[in-house]
């Protein structure tokens, strides 16, 4: 939507957006796949292990490569599962769309690993999702509870302001100064909205 904005000069950059972008990015898991192929027997638990770890790295080069921006990372499908979400306070975002990819993954091998390795995968995927929901719904639980760590505070003002400048001159450098002192003068205002 930047890009269709009115008098905007990078209309030209609209296909790019929407077509090579997604392209371009798409060949992060591939050149993972393929790596992961290469270098192990994709039948095994250390198959899964490997492949697993391809896409995780994989996905941290796509977050800092060339964008530096985690565009869409595993880990947001959980954003409707708070319990899920708590061990980002650990292992950060990166972390969690490694388990996600883990369990993902997991249940594609079982399509291809023999019984054997079906009976390591199956009960260190469940047990792995038990662990992170259960710390997750600890954490939560703690922090209703009178024994949380985190106190909320109530000298904490969070304001949320929309200063209206137009898409054409929230980007001028020579606006730039009168942009902020506009921004700094709403964040100040002693309104309260509900």
């Amino acid at each position: 939507n930047a890009l269709l904005i009115d008098g905007n000069p990078y209309i030209w950059a609209y296909p790019l957006a929407l077509v090579g972008l997604p392209i371009a990015l798409a060949f992060f898991p591939a050149f993972a796949c393929a790596a992961a192929i290469k270098v192990v027997n994709l039948k095994t638990l250390r198959g899964l292990i490997v492949f697993t770890a391809f896409m995780g790295i994989a996905e941290w080069l796509r977050g800092h490569l060339f964008t530096g921006f985690p565009w869409n990372l595993y880990a947001y499908g959980w954003s409707g599962a708070l319990p899920m979400m708590q061990i980002v306070s650990v292992v950060g975002s990166y972390g969690l769309t490694f388990f996600t990819i883990f369990w993902g993954a997991a249940a594609g091998f079982l399509t291809l690993a023999d019984k054997k390795t079906a009976l390591k995968i199956v009960p260190l995927a469940t047990l792995s999702i038990l662990a992170v929901y259960g710390f997750g719904a600890w954490r939560i639980h703690a922090v209703d509870t009178d024994t949380a760590q985190v106190k909320p505070s109530q000298q904490i003002v969070i304001r949320t302001i929309q200063p209206n400048i137009a898409q054409t001159e929230k980007w001028d450098a020579d606006r730039a100064w009168n942009n902020y002192v506009t921004l700094l003068n709403l964040a100040k205002a002693e309104r309260s909205y509900q």
